[in-house]
């Protein structure tokens, strides 16, 4: 066969590269954000992270109290304990999933809105101790009105998963077959002596295009955060993009991992396979003698 030239079998495992991240971003996709019951279990693995749970009972404390600083003074860190507990309980979670569904539709959804977590279950725990705080100290805290939800993003600080993800759903199957067909027959195509060279080639591009991706998805934390000036629910939505990134970094670790093997496969494949006739050559050897 032709040897395939370095001028040809770079931009090809470039092309075939890029098609497997495409194709993996929109299994993401598929998997993360377009699952709403994944996305649910996502979300409530995120939100009853202690990090999490502390901010969101610190930010409820916050709007409790802010007309009454004393009262936070006294019993503020003991409520925001209570509250963080609460959170972490097992008769939270079926609560939690279904803001997250409702969360889930609003993300994916053309039209703009607010985001924000149901916390009404826990406003009904925080109603009495109000009203317990008051009696204890005698305090008029008995405007004190907790909403019950907890915006995260106003209506379009966050731009919809709508527009990206439909197209992202439709081009990832055909992505995963062209990249992987690409690289299917450019190991057929080549000779035997360029075949290790091709596997290396390929390796070494998904390895460097996989550790980019990787890159990218952390470094993105902070422009997708920025609009979040509020020092609790900027914790909140850091935690739930990490938890859900998280689940691209650990697809897109796989393809790096496949990366280096192929880059393996290219210095000693052939090696390997040589192994069989070379020993049988040795022991041809020894009997004849």
């Amino acid at each position: 066969m032709r040897k395939m030239s370095p001028k040809i079998l770079i931009p090809l495992a470039i092309i075939a590269v890029i098609l497997l991240l495409v194709g993996n971003i929109s299994l993401w996709f598929n998997r993360a954000i377009f699952n709403r019951q994944n996305f649910a279990n996502l979300t409530t693995t995120a939100i009853q992270k202690p990090q999490t749970r502390d901010a969101i009972a610190a930010e409820i404390v916050d709007q409790v109290f802010k007309d009454v600083p004393l009262l936070k003074q006294v019993a503020g860190n003991s409520v925001e304990s209570a509250i963080s507990g609460l959170l972490n309980a097992d008769f939270m979670k079926p609560v939690i999933s279904n803001s997250a569904k409702v969360i889930n539709v609003i993300l994916t959804s053309n039209i703009p809105q607010q985001v924000a977590i149901n916390i009404s279950s826990v406003k009904d725990f925080v109603d009495p101790v109000i009203g317990v705080l008051n009696q204890k100290f005698n305090l008029d805290v008995k405007d004190i009105k907790l909403p019950s939800t907890l915006v995260l993003a106003e209506k379009g600080q966050i731009p919809s998963l709508y527009g990206p993800g439909r197209v992202l759903l439709f081009l990832g199957p055909f992505a995963w077959l062209l990249g992987i067909g690409l690289i299917v027959a450019m190991v057929w195509a080549s000779d035997k002596d360029r075949r290790q060279s091709v596997l290396k080639t390929l390796g070494v591009t998904l390895s460097i295009g996989s550790a980019i991706l990787i890159f990218l998805t952390w470094m993105l934390r902070l422009p997708f955060l920025s609009s979040i000036t509020n020092e609790n629910l900027l914790v909140i939505a850091s935690n739930i993009y990490g938890v859900f990134t998280g689940v691209l970094v650990q697809q897109t670790f796989v393809l790096l991992i496949i990366g280096v093997l192929a880059i393996l496969a290219g210095y000693y494949l052939d090696s390997v396979l040589r192994m069989p006739s070379t020993t049988k050559d040795y022991f041809s050897h020894r009997k004849a003698a």
